[in-house]
């Protein structure tokens, strides 16, 4: 049943949108990568954030607001809410949950290492890494 729930979640959340699946997460002090399976599904204004264990979604307001190279030439995509508080203005913008995620790519097109999200209210010590298996491969062992 488990992996029928999942295989939905999969396709609902991947029309019009650009969705990755992530299997280890680590704090962004911490030294270890644990298992933790995600759905990340980016859409032009959402961010659709699964749970495959607990079966929880989360609904956040994400855009793309720049993208560029990293030092060591990896590829990346800042995504936040500020283009809300733009479109609806300050009132609406002060209800909805302020994240902020960097998706990390091993190149322009390339395939997705990792996702760090950020929650502002926490600061940079509190960040979570979300890694693909590549990404695990990589940054991980």
């Amino acid at each position: 049943m488990k992996k029928v729930l999942i295989i939905w979640v999969m396709c609902t959340l991947t029309c019009y949108s650009q969705a990755f699946g992530t299997y280890y997460s680590r704090n962004a002090n911490g030294n270890y990568c644990n298992m933790e399976e995600m759905v990340f599904s980016f859409q032009s204004e959402e961010l659709h954030k699964y749970d495959v264990i607990y079966g929880e979604i989360s609904v956040i307001p994400s855009k793309v607001e720049s993208t560029g190279f990293e030092d060591n030439g990896l590829f990346y995509e800042k995504r936040t809410p500020v283009f809300y508080l733009n479109k609806y203005g300050v009132n609406r913008y002060r209800q909805i949950k302020h994240m902020y995620y960097k998706l990390v790519y091993k190149s322009k097109g390339g395939s997705l290492l990792y996702i760090i999200e950020l929650d502002p209210e926490l600061g940079v010590e509190k960040a979570k890494m979300y890694y693909t298996k590549e990404g695990y491969e990589l940054f991980c062992k």
